[in-house]
């Protein structure tokens, strides 16, 4: 079977007018910190094409989404409060347009269908609850779930399957300390990352899976200046870069774009020995 509606305002011939206005949060704000429980608040929508607004969350561990009672009038500008768990959660509100079987008892085809037409603006953006926003994770595992057929939704969320918390980062170059035969670079915003470097002095060029990804193959050997990108705009700046072949480290350290130690004399991104060599070698040889 087969029926016909019409994509516009119901019972008349004018097209559906597109919202142009995007929806700007006030708080939460992107990236940051909110305390439970939470207010949305956006900026006023001054769009006459907008009907009403539609405000959401969700927790990105739990997948637990929590919606409006119903939608909001278009002069809004808040939604809550909100009692939400500790941990990272995106955020979503849309400016809509749109005639739905809820708000109007007149959409109903000729067939007697109900029916909904909706043109919406939307924004959605992730923030933390509770807790410090960091820019990347470091997480340590010995089960591989590559083999799954959704094997990325296993380490976008890590804690969930096993895994282990080394360490957070607020971007910048870190040391993760755990022996595990699978690490992943989780990142929440996009975090360019120049070498990983192991406890036995070695950088990682090993085998490796990753989603959301640019210039991967940056990452291999040492340190050079050439950055791969964890976190890409089509995975709203979310990444994960994951070592599969590890021999046996007690920690890892990822060298990101925010530079090498202060203390590193020899160029490899790791205070040492080799360093305090130059130290040795330059030791009182005057202005050099």
């Amino acid at each position: 079977d087969q029926t016909m509606l019409w994509f516009g305002i119901p019972n008349t011939t004018q097209p559906l007018a597109q919202p142009t206005q995007q929806p700007v949060p006030i708080h939460p704000l992107p990236r940051q910190q909110a305390t439970s429980p939470v207010t949305f608040q956006w900026q006023p929508c001054t769009d006459p094409a907008v009907r009403i607004i539609w405000a959401w969350t969700e927790n990105e561990d739990t997948d637990e989404e929590i919606e409006a009672d119903g939608p909001l009038d278009k002069n809004a500008t808040q939604w809550g409060p909100v009692a939400l768990e500790s941990g990272f959660w995106e955020a979503g509100m849309s400016f809509i347009n749109g005639y739905h079987p809820v708000l109007n008892d007149n959409t109903v085809n000729s067939d007697g269908i109900a029916y909904a037409v909706i043109k919406s603006t939307e924004v959605e953006y992730d923030f933390a609850v509770d807790r410090p926003w960091v820019a990347y994770q470091v997480w340590g595992g010995d089960v591989s779930y590559l083999q799954e057929p959704d094997w990325w939704e296993y380490y976008f969320r890590p804690g969930q399957y096993g895994y282990t918390l080394l360490g957070e980062s607020d971007g910048s170059s870190e040391v993760f300390y755990g022996n595990y035969s699978m690490y992943v670079i989780l990142a929440r915003q996009p975090v360019h990352v120049d070498c990983i470097r192991g406890s036995d002095g070695s950088y990682y060029r090993g085998n490796y899976t990753t989603a959301c990804v640019d210039n991967w193959n940056n990452i291999s050997g040492p340190c050079d200046g050439s950055h791969a990108t964890i976190g890409t705009p089509d995975c709203d700046g979310e990444g994960i870069f994951i070592l599969t072949s590890i021999s046996d480290w007690a920690w890892l350290r990822v060298v990101t774009d925010t530079g090498c130690p202060f203390a590193d004399l020899s160029g490899d991104c790791f205070v040492g020995l080799a360093d305090l060599a130059v130290l040795a070698e330059h030791w009182m040889t005057g202005r050099q």
